[in-house]
């Protein structure tokens, strides 16, 4: 996982333990299971702090913490094996894994210290 920090200022602890990304601290923390959330897209995920210090995904609140952006899904193709009617091989597209070297997280400057009074765990 790559943590860019943007602009210099106190940052909301971030981490991972495999495809399970954490932003925050105690229970304020948001969690992210970056392999859920995979798509054929690529995936943005904005953390917001609101006016108590509280971390929260998605809701629009004053001040951004975090960003997360995962990748779209990768593919590969397997062959079966077997062959088509006109003698070329059959491939099946087969999806891969989360890499989470590709997945990149953003962290911008807290506002306010965190709340470790509430969260949202996601």
């Amino acid at each position: 996982m790559v943590i860019k920090e943007i602009s210099p200022g106190q940052k909301a602890p971030c981490g991972n333990e495999g495809a399970l990304i954490f932003v925050g601290t105690g229970e304020n923390t948001v969690m992210i299971d970056a392999a859920e959330r995979q798509s054929d897209q690529e995936e943005i995920i904005d953390i917001y702090q609101d006016n108590m210090g509280t971390l929260v995904e998605g809701e629009k609140s004053l001040w951004y913490a975090a960003t997360i952006i995962i990748p779209p899904h990768q593919y590969h193709m397997v062959d079966t094996g077997q062959v088509d009617d006109q003698g070329q091989p059959v491939l099946n597209k087969e999806q891969l894994p989360l890499d989470m070297d590709a997945v990149t997280v953003v962290l911008w400057p807290l506002n306010k210290p965190l709340n470790n009074e509430g969260g949202e765990n996601q």
